[in-house]
């Protein structure tokens, strides 16, 4: 306890000259660690996927005593806002381009070259796929203007331990991501892996509709999805979840075509592998954005379609189509490198050579 010094100053990333200061005394008791500091950035300039502007900060704490402790950062200015049907980027409409990223056993080098051949392809979101990952690809993505979605990696089963794990994990993340303008996206699980009794288990539901509003509470930085997939957690008729995620995987387009319609007209029973909300009932009128988050896939035998390079380009651009066509907020197409098995990627893992077409996925 007893009085600190906080001194706060930012300039441009790069350079030394300040653009703001500030100077305040914090009286603190015993165990207090956090203060939030508000400051005026004059003529900010926002960051945004084609222009990533970052500031440094840094923050001095002068201590009871005479320790001083610092810390320095880079962070960029931008809001992400879902409203009705649309998802909003410094209050323009965006249409997220994204695909599913595995990063097993890979160097940060080869992520380097993965993520500017994914930007090649035309997207503008990395979902980094429910694994840990080196730290620095946030800031890769930062300089970059690359998107990110991130997942906490899933429990092997729905437990007390497994959801005081998962809350750890959760804690340990955001100590990693809270700053990075380029992560816009978080998941608490995966198709239910590790909430395997979502659906009859009040209790697991109730754990994600409590972390659900921590986050949006501390964190409103994050869009946060519950459940992605399917089995979206509902609560007297309103999602736990800031957008409503689909995972559809088909290889006939006009199937294709009726899947899509149904989702965006609120008929949910039949849509996904698993119905598409759990809990109370859920009725759906346009109120938040819908996102296929997972589709195509084509090339692995599990999900069909063209193994051809040349085939899958064109029936990618063909169900490509019919996403942008409707009223659906972006898209995630799986998925960006080979991962064991699942031989459906569309670069290559060692040197991120494209293998379709630069600009396939852009809407």
């Amino acid at each position: 306890p007893g009085e600190y010094h906080l001194h706060v100053i930012i300039c441009q990333r790069g350079e030394e000259e300040p653009l703001v200061k500030k100077e305040v005394t914090l009286l603190l008791d015993a165990g207090e660690k956090h203060q939030h500091l508000v400051l005026e950035l004059p003529d900010a300039k926002p960051w945004l996927p084609t222009s990533p502007h970052l500031y440094q900060v840094v923050a001095q704490l002068l201590c009871p005593g005479g320790h001083v402790s610092q810390i320095e950062t880079h962070v960029g200015l931008r809001e992400l806002e879902a409203r009705g049907r649309w998802l909003y980027l410094n209050n323009e409409r965006l249409y997220l381009d994204g695909i599913l990223y595995q990063p097993i056993g890979v160097t940060f080098e080869e992520m380097r070259r993965h993520v500017y051949a994914v930007k090649e392809l035309g997207c503008n979101l990395l979902r980094v796929h429910i694994a840990g990952i080196d730290p620095r690809i946030y800031e890769l993505a930062d300089e970059l203007g690359m998107l990110v979605w991130v997942e906490v990696p899933s429990p092997h089963q729905s437990t007390p331990r497994s959801r005081e794990k998962h809350w750890n994990e959760l804690q340990r993340m955001l100590r990693h991501i809270a700053s990075h303008p380029s992560v816009v996206l978080l998941s608490l699980y995966n198709e239910d892996w590790g909430a395997q009794d979502i659906a009859t288990n009040p209790e697991t539901r109730k754990y994600i509709a409590n972390t659900y509003a921590y986050l949006r509470l501390n964190h409103p930085q994050f869009l946060i999805i519950g459940n992605d997939g399917w089995q979206n957690v509902s609560t007297e008729g309103r999602l736990e979840s800031d957008l409503l995620t689909a995972h559809l995987y088909q290889t006939d387009v006009e199937r294709w075509r009726e899947v899509l319609d149904k989702l965006v007209a609120g008929e949910h029973d039949d849509s996904a592998a698993q119905p598409l909300v759990i809990g109370d009932p859920f009725f759906y009128a346009g109120q938040i954005p819908v996102l296929v988050s997972e589709w195509g896939g084509f090339g692995f035998s599990m999900y069909g379609g063209e193994e051809d390079f040349e085939a899958r380009t064109t029936q990618i651009r063909a169900f490509k189509r019919e996403l942008v066509k409707r009223e659906i907020a972006g898209d995630v197409y799986t998925q960006a490198t080979n991962v064991e098995d699942e031989e459906n990627g569309l670069l290559d893992t060692a040197t991120g050579e494209l293998s379709v077409p630069a600009g396939l996925l852009s809407s």
